[in-house]
């Protein structure tokens, strides 16, 4: 809880209010001072028995690299659906991500910079310590 507080406080004027109920609206385990931290103009969804778990860390949707940026992100879950997160994974802005009923989208740790575009019909995975370009699609 004190990590989640003290990213609150840094990025005080980045973060919607809105965008702060999708740790209890996608429900899923988390670890110990794991949550989940969306920017600016993110728009999500999550269908009946959608999570997304974090082992450990933070998993940030529509992170912004530089200001302005309007780009929006987007999350859609469809029933069932699944996102894991072993550590720290981090979602620039732009990104489209979308998984099907029963997908699982694993993350290991790292960043997938600007207009990423995932469309998980199964499943799809990530590894660790990764860093991926700008247009990327999945």
């Amino acid at each position: 809880m004190k990590v989640l507080i003290k990213v609150l406080i840094k990025n005080f004027f980045s973060i919607r209010v809105r965008n702060l109920f999708i740790n209890n609206q996608i429900k899923g385990e988390r670890g110990r001072d794991s949550f989940i931290l969306a920017f600016g103009d993110f728009k999500y969804g999550a269908e009946k028995g959608a999570k997304i778990n974090i082992s450990n860390g933070q998993l940030v949707f529509n992170k912004i690299f530089s200001k302005p940026d309007h780009e929006k992100g987007v999350l859609k879950m469809m029933e069932n659906s699944t996102i894991n997160v072993k550590n720290n994974f981090d979602l620039f802005s732009g990104h489209h991500i979308i998984l099907m009923e029963n997908a699982i989208l694993n993350l290991g740790s790292g960043y997938i910079n600007y207009n990423l575009k995932i469309r998980c019909h199964s499943e799809i995975t990530i590894g660790e310590n990764v860093a991926f370009s700008e247009n990327l699609i999945i």
